[in-house]
């Protein structure tokens, strides 16, 4: 039996025999999940009975356990369907979010995030101040303490009232809002202390120079065995110690422990009020989120208020609005993908040096790239991002058949991001100082009304039909500045003598005109049919291409409601099926469509007799530019057992995902460097299965269990034409036809020539010897090269899941939750440059010892070599691709409630916990993390790791006060 079956036949069986058992202990009609809940659809809300499409409900309560900055971090392991998965271990770094796969290849793979009935910003702003792979989140600005519930729609039955946003589907958030009665006040309070989960080891410095004395003496054998170790003079043959002796010992400093800071604090702080009369109520909400970062330099501050206020003007209308307020700052160091990270420079770097000089002060000296630590303190950087989310709407209910809604809202986020390289440091020394500055101003105005009629026209029938408008607007004000020159203790780019970047550019917007209808029909009060229509006109597309249409429909059919059905063990059942389309509009630009008035020169070009071109910049406009357009259909089952103890949910999806937009490559007479089409199809197919499960449930003693797991297929079906072009991303990733997005491709390492005798001989003719790598000759034709490369694993996961467990007993609490990805790639790009096959001058990691020597021919890793045969050895192939599987313990949190009669005072509740994020990992691959990208959110250029920050283990403790 395959894993995948072992997984699901045990975590049935397990749900099933606990619950029957169960059943013994105490009889009890509760059921897990009310099958009569409020769900929020899209511009509206639902019974869950009632519901036909896929939506998954998450309540906030069983995501406050883990410490984040940002809601999407707090869903991982939440829902079916939801991956969830960090860039990097910095603080405020993005969250790679993908719902049912991956759905395009230039455009965002997010969802649309619409917080009580509003569309938020959630891309992450760019400028000409970039950290390596590290990107931001604007979805930090939401606090969670505020959020009341989530609802993830998943098909596109669900999705298509969004219309040309909703391709990756849609997270509803809805946040608090107060009730009529006394004021309630809360208060919840965090202390936490970080350590990384893991960092990088590095090879010793005598282990180090001992390696590098080899591979010189097997490229150039007239050098002698010690010449590194002697022209570096850290060791002195006339000294008295061997060289044996120096081999063996270790000396200069520890770089990477030097970087590391441990138990770095992090603080949450949320107080709320909530309470109102008949016609007025509020809901008011404070937040501090304080973390300091385990490496130096980084730190993340972050407070939001939020404030709900309705007012209930007669028995028709009521006003309702809101105002978030966040403000952040956000002190970042380079990250991943860059040569002047603290992280990387600290392996790289060839260790036995100091990271300061006698008295005290840096050494500037003697690296090849910076000094580690200097890059994380004196570099300074500096992001500062300012959110305003401002609502006013009018509720009216002219009847209990009619009502009708009108919201306008008003975003707009400051984004001011500064960074500072002093004259003393390896990237501002070559600039005298340099000082770059970028600023991003959005301004979103989102205004929509919607009609609601109700009708019941008998007993069996009875149907509910929406209608509504919708108009979006967005522009952006970009501010870019680079300054050099710049005398040793300024801080601000404009100490710069010299302006090497000076720009400012306020887009023109781009405008959303929509329009959307639902159409609900009730049956027999058990068969239940939607259907839906959007239709959006973008100023992005040119005039004939403009307007898209969108629709779906979805039926549910509940079983267990007629006469015949039997509830003895089967409680409830339905039945249900959508299809719908969907659109993905954030990959096209403003000026996709037409040419700008910009002119860039090429250069001087030989062949065009020395004469300059010219032509617009970057993208080649194309007028037939149209949206991404994804088709879903969707089949799923709800089943209840023993009386709705166990509550089991199975879907069955197919996306087919086409016009997708594509880049090709142009000659530059063409007066352009690519052209963007809508050239490329694929498809996502899956199966998401979930279980909820009361195991106990009596006064004093509770289990509730939760078992989720997805299974994913993602495959490209079409690329660029006819005959499609393969594209390759990143350091070894390529999207080709047959092929899933995020694939790797390389050379097949299938081990170590172990002598000479084993070489072929066009490669020994070529230098290669024994101890170098051998490689599949897969073409045959005896020579190893670019046509021997073949797909070698990939990034996207096989199947994903959680297993979450609430205990109670009395008045203690355990919850745990384990999260688990199978199947999934990553290519070690670290070990491209720190492991025994990369450039012997840099740093190398304390598991490459095992080379191959001639002492040494059973070794696991090829021979230390300059030259010609070390970037053999190094090629992009197999041995960099490692299985990334994990299991993770993501969260656990033992609570203590004290008795109301210890308290003594009305109902005022207090619960004291301790808790744990990622207190447990387990995993084959061999860097720090099995879940980071060092290209940060690229859609295709994933699961790669080059010296990639990890994530962090906290322990923390913490008050939840109510009165």
């Amino acid at each position: 039996m395959n894993v995948k079956l072992r997984v699901l036949s045990v975590g049935a069986l397990f749900f099933m025999g606990q619950a029957a058992w169960a059943q013994k202990v105490k009889k009890d009609t509760t059921s897990v999940q009310d099958i009569d809940e409020i769900v929020v659809v899209g511009y509206g809300t639902k019974s869950s009975k009632k519901v036909t499409t896929s939506i998954s409900k998450v309540k906030a309560d069983d995501l406050t356990k883990v410490s984040a900055a940002s809601t999407d971090a707090l869903l991982q392991g939440a829902t079916t369907g939801l991956q969830v998965s960090p860039t990097s271990g910095a603080p405020g770094a993005g969250f790679n979010v993908r719902l049912r796969g991956v759905s395009s290849i230039t455009s965002s793979n997010d969802p649309l995030y619409v917080v009580d009935g509003v569309p938020i910003s959630s891309n992450s702003p760019s400028g000409n101040v970039s950290y390596g792979g590290q990107t931001g989140n604007l979805l930090s600005q939401l606090n969670l303490a505020d959020v009341e519930n989530i609802e993830v729609l998943k098909d596109a039955a669900a999705a298509a009232i969004y219309g040309s946003r909703a391709a990756n589907g849609v997270v509803l958030i809805t946040t608090k809002k107060g009730k009529r009665g006394k004021i309630n006040f809360s208060l919840n309070s965090t202390v936490g202390f970080q350590n990384p989960i893991k960092t990088f080891e590095k090879m010793r410095a005598g282990d180090y120079y001992k390696m590098l004395d080899l591979a010189e003496f097997n490229t150039t054998p007239s050098r002698g065995r010690t010449y590194w170790s002697t022209t570096n003079g850290v060791w002195n043959p006339s000294s008295g110690q061997s060289i044996e002796d120096f081999y063996r010992s270790d000396f200069g400093d520890d770089y990477i422990r030097q970087i590391y800071r441990k138990d770095q604090p992090l603080y949450e702080l949320s107080a709320s009020a909530s309470g109102g009369t008949d016609k007025t109520t509020f809901y008011l909400g404070f937040s501090n989120f304080d973390q300091s970062g385990v490496i130096k330099g980084q730190e993340y501050n972050r407070q939001t208020f939020t404030l709900n206020l309705d007012q209930k003007l007669n028995d028709i209308f009521k006003v309702v609005s809101s105002v978030r307020l966040s403000n952040e700052n956000i002190n970042r160091i380079n990250g991943d993908n860059n040569i002047y990270a603290p992280l990387s420079a600290a392996v790289l770097e060839a260790p036995g040096q100091n990271i300061w000089n006698p008295d005290g002060s840096y050494n500037t000296s003697t690296w090849t790239f910076s000094n580690p630590v200097q890059n994380a303190t004196d570099v300074k950087s500096l992001t500062k991002v300012f959110g305003v989310n401002t609502s006013l709407g009018l509720e009216s209910k002219f009847s209990s058949k009619l009502n009708m809604v009108t919201r306008f809202n008003l975003e707009r986020i400051n984004y001011d991001e500064s960074r500072l390289f002093p004259l003393d440091t390896y990237q501002g020394r070559g600039a005298k100082g340099q000082a770059d500055y970028n600023g991003r101003l959005y301004n979103t105005f989102t205004a929509f009304n919607t009609i609601t009629y109700s009708e019941r026209i008998s007993d069996k029938f009875g149907f509910t039909l929406m209608g509504g408008l919708e108009y979006f607007n967005r522009r952006t004000f970009a501010t870019d500045i680079q300054t050099q020159n710049i005398p040793l203790g300024a801080t601000s780019p404009d100490a710069g003598s010299q302006k090497t970047i000076a720009s400012y550019y306020p887009s023109l917007g781009n405008r959303t005109f929509s329009y959307f209808s639902r159409l609900s029909l009730e049956i027999f009060n058990n068969l239940f049919i939607d259907a839906t229509f959007r239709a959006d006109s973008s100023s992005k597309l040119a005039y004939d291409n403009r307007t898209e249409y969108f629709p779906s429909v979805s039926a549910a059919y509940v079983i267990s409601d007629n006469e015949w059905f039997k509830k003895d063990v089967v409680s409830s059942l339905k039945v249900k099926a959508g299809w719908g389309e969907l659109g993905n509009q954030s990959g096209l630009g403003n000026f996709d469509v037409s040419p700008t008035a910009q002119i860039y020169t090429y250069g001087l070009l030989p062949t065009y007799n020395m004469n300059p071109i010219y032509g617009t910049t970057g993208v080649l406009a194309n007028p037939n530019l149209v949206w991404e357009r994804t088709g879903q259909t969707d089949a799923g089952l709800e089943l209840g057992l023993f009386k709705n103890r166990i509550n089991l949910t199975y879907d069955f999806y197919y996306k087919k995902s086409r016009k997708l937009l594509v880049n090709g490559t142009l000659s530059l007479d063409n007066g352009a460097e690519t052209y963007r089409s809508n050239a490329a199809e694929m498809y996502n197919r899956g199966h998401e299965i979930g279980i909820n499960a009361a195991i106990l449930k009596a006064t004093n003693l509770g289990w509730n269990s939760q078992f989720n797991i997805t299974f994913n297929k993602n495959e490209i079906t079409k690329l660029l034409g006819d005959q499609p072009v393969p594209i390759d991303f990143g350091f070894a990733t390529r999207i080709d036809v047959g092929q899933p997005s995020g694939a790797f491709f390389g050379l097949n390492a299938i081990g170590i020539y172990r002598s000479n005798d084993e070489i072929p001989k066009a490669l020994f003719d070529q230098g290669i010897r024994a101890g170098d790598v051998k490689y599949e000759d897969v073409n045959g034709d005896g020579v190893i090269d670019s046509n021997d490369r073949i797909f070698l694993g990939k990034s996207q996961p096989d199947f994903f899941g959680n297993f979450r467990n609430t205990f109670r007993y009395k008045n203690f609490d355990l919850s745990a939750n384990i999260i688990f990805v199978f199947g999934q790639d990553m290519y070690n790009s670290s070990k491209t440059f720190a492991g025994i096959s990369g450039n012997p001058l840099f740093g190398k990691l304390a598991d490459q010892t095992d080379y191959w020597t001639p002492d040494n021919p059973n070794a696991s890793l090829p021979r230390p070599v300059r030259g010609f045969n070390q970037s053999w050895n190094n090629r992009a192939s197999s041995r960099f691709v490692e299985d990334a599987s994990y299991i993770r313990l993501r969260e656990v949190q033992l609570g203590y409630t004290l008795p109301r009669k210890t308290l003594g005072i009305g109902d005022m509740t207090l619960r004291f916990f301790i808790a744990a994020d990622n207190l447990w990992t387990w995993t084959k691959y061999s860097g720090p993390e099995p879940e980071v990208n060092a290209f940060g959110q690229s859609n295709v250029a994933t699961g790669t790791d080059f010296f990639t920050q990890g994530m962090n283990r906290t322990i923390k403790f913490g008050i939840n006060l109510n009165f």
